[in-house]
């Protein structure tokens, strides 16, 4: 099938597989302990992938909602705040649409739920910023004085058992704001990271292979977003609802 890169609303070329797929191979660099010497490499595994994944989470998803036509964004936003008890805010990812005139600064987290009380409130400081110096993000981006900046967590597979007061997405939540294309990869992301894992003969949860069995992997991708694209033409595949301020403030109340 011929893919017209022109006319599709996400550009598969700006998301670097081969680079997503080396950096889930990445050597583990191991400390040595003076007494203990270096540990056990199934130990090692177990308390490095977890923060490594998170890193890989973060900048991937900026990288997914960039490749599309309407978004565009920076990783690890820096923002000098006025309130001295939180001054330099460093922001996973800030995305911005300049056609609905919105900004979004996003946190990533792995599971919200075991964060520890200072990380949440370092995340109500992030939010409160957001909250009362709206301009200098819209300023940041580019946008009209009228733009709107939203904050949110986005949980990538928390179970949610914690109350927070912070706006939270989560994966299913990517469809209504980037549209199909931005969620479809991301399932593609998570099905890739868990074929690289079994080929490292890391045991992962049942749960979680369960779940990303249905998946194609990224290798799939460019193939993917042609058949979406052609469904798209040929009424099909619905079309997502143009991104309003509104909409994107219901979904962030609804996970309230």
């Amino acid at each position: 099938m011929k893919i017209d890169h022109n006319a599709m609303p996400i550009d598969f070329k700006k998301i670097d597989i081969e680079r997503l797929k080396k950096k889930m191979r990445s050597p583990l660099n191991p400390s040595t302990d003076p007494i203990f010497g270096s540990k056990p490499d199934l130990a090692l595994r177990w308390s490095s992938f977890p923060k490594w994944h998170g890193v890989l989470i973060n900048r991937s998803l900026l990288e997914f909602i960039r490749a599309t036509s309407d978004w565009e964004g920076q990783q690890e936003f820096k923002f000098l705040n006025s309130n001295k008890k939180h001054k330099n805010m460093f922001y996973d990812n800030l995305v911005f649409n300049r056609q609905a005139d919105i900004a979004i600064a996003i946190e990533c987290k792995r599971n919200l739920d075991n964060i520890s009380g200072g990380a949440s409130d370092r995340i109500d400081g992030y939010w409160e910023a957001v909250r009362k110096q709206s301009q200098k993000f819209v300023k940041a981006c580019g946008l009209s004085p009228d733009a709107r900046v939203f904050f949110c967590v986005f949980d990538a597979y928390g179970s949610r058992k914690k109350f927070f007061e912070f706006p939270i997405i989560y994966p299913k939540d990517l469809l209504e704001i980037f549209g199909i294309e931005v969620a479809i990869t991301w399932q593609m992301f998570e099905k890739s990271f868990h074929d690289e894992m079994a080929e490292l003969e890391f045991k992962v949860d049942e749960k979680y292979s369960e779940r990303v069995k249905k998946y194609q992997s990224l290798d799939k991708l460019p193939e993917t977003l042609g058949k979406l694209e052609k469904a798209e033409l040929s009424g099909k595949l619905e079309k997502t609802k143009m991104l309003t301020k509104e909409r994107i403030e219901a979904i962030f109340e609804k996970n309230l």
